[in-house]
């Protein structure tokens, strides 16, 4: 850096920019170079890095030392001349860089200075605004109260009229009857003219009045125009409010249609979804009863013609493995199902926080209407929550009816007793058909025999239980899923 004479004589100098720059004469070269420390350096790095620091702690050294009498530590010689001069000149150079510098820093302490003034000074007038602006509030309301007085001395005036004073014609008294005023006459203006002075006083009195009634009419006028100002700006002041609730309400009109349409598609989406998806569950349904009819009446045939043992423990085996899979396919369905049902609960409960916020924001603007909207939104919500839980009922009971007849072809016994399953096929007016059935089958030349006890439809028995046949029980109730056992003939 500077010495620290330049130092303090250019912050001591006038404020930079306010006054001359203050005097500057180059410092004498008086300090010798330290090679050793300068040979440590890595200018390289210095520039790579803008190690500045390092800048700043060999400024001094490099500016004030003195290189005349420096030699080659090699050959002996004097420095090069015009390198000399080079080095001079850059000497001088960083020392005016740093009276410029010096300069600068006492500008801106000046400017910093002057600006804190500054800040004062706004600050000392906001202040005496505030207390101008509370004087004219004091004013305003000593008006007022002036204002009034002047309307209650009009009614006043009004009320009593001119005649209802005495005025001493002689000097300034008044009194309120005449016998006052006789009285005053008597004891103070004794012997006294009358004439001259009572036309003197009744002047002064008629152009008090017409003062009076001009103050009056400019105090009236006054008002009345103070009147009209507020009535216009406060009608003003409605029709823009007017104006901004029409547009509010539009845009909220408008946001409730684009929410009302988006959510109406989104039901569609699901409904068409959960409708494909049950479509889907029905055929494979069909599919899976077809394959255990046909296994059934394949079994029986089998039966009657008396297969082998070894065949029949294939088929069974062929069987079970077939169940296995379907069991393991109905696994994996379940797990779609699942995955499906929280992806669409997540989006649900996305969905719910969303509006929960944005009818939080607008609830202060909702009308009976947008309420009523809102709710039937809820319900259809709910609703569809509802049918997604009848479809994971659903899904469960078909899992259900798999690992049962899963395990009844495992163990190879005929199944005998009660069981309900639902009809998957679709049937009129969407109802769901239940049977509760006991099943005696006997087989007799290529017929089969089922005892029904009774079908049941929604809680109500339709027909009273009997025995039906049917032609080796082929398609014998289509779209029914169970298993039924076989009986060799005479067994039971």
């Amino acid at each position: 850096m500077q010495s620290p004479a330049t130092t303090a004589e250019g912050l001591s100098g006038p404020p930079f920019g306010a006054y001359p720059l203050p005097t500057f004469k180059f410092q004498p070269r008086s300090e010798s170079v330290d090679w050793r420390r300068i040979s440590a350096l890595d200018v390289d790095r210095v520039a790579r890095e803008l190690d500045v620091a390092t800048l700043q702690e060999n400024i001094t050294g490099v500016t004030f030392c003195n290189l005349d009498r420096e030699a080659c530590s090699r050959c002996g010689q004097p420095v090069d001349p015009v390198l000399l001069k080079v080095l001079r000149l850059a000497q001088l150079t960083i020392e005016y860089l740093l009276h410029c510098q010096d300069c600068l820093s006492a500008g801106v302490a000046q400017l910093e200075a002057r600006l804190q003034a500054s800040l004062g000074q706004q600050q000392r007038g906001q202040q005496e605004l505030g207390r101008q602006a509370d004087e004219l509030k004091g004013v305003r309301e000593e008006s007022r109260r002036r204002r009034k007085m002047i309307g209650t001395l009009q009614q006043l005036l009004l009320q009593t009229g001119v005649h209802g004073y005495h005025t001493c014609h002689l000097c300034d008294k008044t009194f309120m009857n005449a016998t006052f005023l006789r009285g005053h006459i008597q004891r103070r203006h004794a012997g006294v003219a009358e004439g001259g002075k009572q036309k003197q006083q009744e002047q002064p009195v008629e152009e008090i009045l017409e003062e009076l009634r001009a103050k009056l009419k400019w105090t009236q006028g006054e008002l009345e125009a103070q009147r009209e100002a507020e009535r216009h700006r406060q009608l003003q002041e409605a029709e823009i409010a007017r104006q901004k609730e029409i547009e509010a309400k539009k845009e909220f009109d408008e946001w409730k249609e684009k929410e009302r349409a988006t959510l109406y598609e989104e039901i569609d989406k699901l409904k068409k979804l959960f409708w494909d998806e049950f479509k889907s569950v029905a055929n494979h349904n069909s599919t899976l009863e077809e394959k255990l009819q046909a296994l059934q009446s394949h079994n029986m045939m089998e039966s009657n013609l008396g297969s082998l043992r070894d065949e029949e423990s294939e088929e069974r085996l062929r069987q079970t493995q077939e169940l296995r899979a379907l069991k393991e396919m109905m696994e994996m369905q379940k797990t779609e199902w699942k995955r499906k049902m929280k992806e669409l609960q997540g989006e649900h409960a996305a969905q719910k926080r969303e509006l929960q916020e944005q009818n939080e924001r607008l609830q202060a603007s909702l009308s009976q209407d947008q309420r009523k909207a809102a709710a039937q939104a809820q319900r259809q919500i709910s609703a569809l929550r509802a049918q997604l839980q009848e479809q994971a009922r659903l899904i469960t009971s078909q899992e259900e009816m798999i690992q049962t007849m899963s395990l009844r072809k495992e163990e190879g016994k005929p199944a005998r007793g009660v069981l309900s399953c639902p009809l998957l096929s679709p049937v009129p007016h969407q109802s769901i058909w239940r049977m509760r059935v006991v099943v005696v089958v006997t087989a007799a030349q290529g017929t089969c025999a089922v005892r029904l006890f009774g079908w049941v439809r929604e809680g109500k028995k339709i027909f009273s239980s009997g025995t039906y046949r049917a032609p080796a029980c082929g398609g014998f109730l289509p779209g029914l899923l169970f298993s039924v056992g076989w009986w060799r003939h005479g067994e039971g």
